[in-house]
């Protein structure tokens, strides 16, 4: 037991945080959609549903709304987000049944995901104590707090985009190709779940410029010209064609 605890602790976060956090957002999972913000939640689970509830030849996997029996030659779709977040949310629907907290475990597990990927990029960037501080302030934050467990897309692309910003930090360090094929797929993935996402290439690509000084610019050029961006956006399209 002591061999494994030593081996988990150098490997991952703490299990005690996990653990406490975990118990901590995951207080009122199942209560019903009611109060501040729950009509997005409300919303967002009516896509999902959606989608679980006609074909996707006919939805086109797109952000289907609206409630009850919808007329198949005149779908209504939501097209102020991409789709990916739904077809997460869809994905839950369809493993563990429709309801409140089968919508709130997408968040909730995106949010301790993130905890893990924010720990490795700290203990890679700094030390260990800086990790454990890292995750610490972390989930205790407020807005952590609150929005871990709310049907909202933005713990979902929190966690892409944490996944793209590790790889590219291997990326720069180790300047292997498998990091940097990682961090494109992990980009492309959270530019699928929410626009605010494609803040993130420019200032990786800013990033990139100023720690080489405007040299090797040819080693990020799939971010720069990033055909997964028109890919995102032409699956976003194709979806609501």
């Amino acid at each position: 037991m002591k061999n494994f605890l030593k081996f988990y602790n150098k490997k991952y976060p703490p299990l005690i945080i996990l653990v406490l956090t975990t118990v901590l957002i995951s207080i009122n999972l199942n209560k019903p959609f009611f109060g501040h913000h729950d009509f997005n939640a409300s919303f967002f689970s009516q896509i999902g549903k959606n989608l679980i509830t006609y074909s996707p030849l006919d939805t086109k996997l797109g952000n289907l709304s609206g409630s009850g029996p919808l007329n198949l030659e005149n779908f209504d779709y939501f097209v102020h987000n991409v789709p990916l977040y739904s077809w997460m949310l869809a994905l839950s629907f369809l493993i563990f049944g429709v309801g409140e907290w089968q919508a709130r475990l997408v968040s909730v597990v995106a949010t301790i995901a993130s905890s893990i990927v924010i720990y490795k990029i700290s203990l890679k960037l700094f030390d260990r104590l800086t990790a454990y501080l890292s995750i610490l302030f972390f989930f205790f934050s407020a807005m952590i707090l609150y929005f871990s467990s709310s049907v909202f897309p933005e713990p979902a692309a929190m966690l892409f985009s944490l996944l793209a910003f590790y790889f590219y930090v291997n990326w720069i360090k180790s300047g292997e190709s498998k990091s940097f094929y990682y961090l494109m797929v992990f980009l492309f993935l959270a530019l699928l779940t929410v626009w605010s996402s494609y803040f993130l290439p420019p200032f990786l690509v800013l990033h990139y410029f100023f720690l080489k000084k405007g040299k090797n610019l040819t080693k990020i050029l799939p971010i720069i010209t990033n055909s997964y961006d028109y890919c995102a956006h032409g699956s976003y399209l194709y979806s609501h064609w």
